[in-house]
């Protein structure tokens, strides 16, 4: 729950192979000393950065009149109760439009900051929904982190504006998202020390509700600004650490 589920041992072999790719990434492109642009600077600073250009908007342009169409299929969200998922593999169906949104930045972005080549581990394509103003925001749209390896980032490609209104996504700093973390783990411990209780006792639903508590309690406690972005237009690319503290926007009816 609080900490990478990976095991000491594998989380090291992983860290290796991780340098061994930065280095025969070094020798590939024949260059040691790296330069970084703005938006790779921010997102090692902050853990966040936001970022687009006219192409890639122009893309998504074209996404978001794919997915308008009626014959497109979609499955209800099983994390939450107001998402869609798309009904098929979107790398596939948007592959022309995602190459070059790649081509357009994205690729020269994540190179610079992973130092190395990357690999994408899944590409999911959601859609909010939501039509009753009596929902209340469950699941990925409280705070959280997602653990696992650190090198590990999120990438959204946002096909329509953001705002707080259609719920863009909430991300804090990884200075504050380190205090939450120290605070929650701490508070975690406290209350089974003093309970004499087993989180073997506990399920994995009850655990989650704890540490979310946890971790908006303290946020508000604290007064902890957040990050949310705000366009008026599509093709926002908007990247962040799994483990930066963040929670889905919750969409307006």
């Amino acid at each position: 729950i609080f900490r990478s589920p990976i095991e000491e041992i594998v989380s090291l072999k992983s860290f290796i192979k991780y340098v061994k790719a930065k280095l025969i990434y070094r020798f590939h492109i024949r260059k040691f000393v790296l330069k970084k642009s703005k938006n790779s600077k921010k997102f090692i600073n902050y853990g966040y950065v936001t970022f687009t250009n006219k192409n890639i908007h122009k893309e998504c342009i074209k996404i978001f009149k794919k997915l308008n169409d009626k014959n497109v299929a979609w499955l209800d969200n099983v994390n939450d109760k107001i998402s869609l998922s798309y009904n098929g593999d979107p790398s596939v169906f948007l592959k022309g439009e995602l190459v070059n949104i790649f081509k357009s930045g994205v690729d020269k972005f994540l190179k610079e900051i992973f130092e190395s080549d990357y690999k994408i581990i899944y590409h999911v394509l959601i859609k909010s929904n939501n039509n009753n103003s009596k929902t209340k925001p469950s699941g990925s749209m409280l705070w959280h982190s997602d653990g696992r390896r650190g090198t590990r980032i999120n990438l959204h490609i946002c096909h329509s504006y953001v705002s707080n209104e259609n719920g863009a996504m909430k991300c804090l700093s990884w200075k504050d998202s380190l205090k939450v973390h120290f605070y929650t783990i701490s508070e975690f411990t406290k209350s089974f020390a003093l309970t004499n209780s087993s989180k073997n006792k506990i399920s994995k639903k009850d655990l989650r509700e704890m540490k979310v508590n946890l971790m908006a309690k303290y946020i508000r406690d604290n007064s902890i600004n957040y990050f949310q972005p705000k366009t008026i237009k599509s093709g926002l690319i908007y990247a962040f650490r799994n483990n930066n503290i963040h929670c889905g926007g919750f969409p307006k009816v």
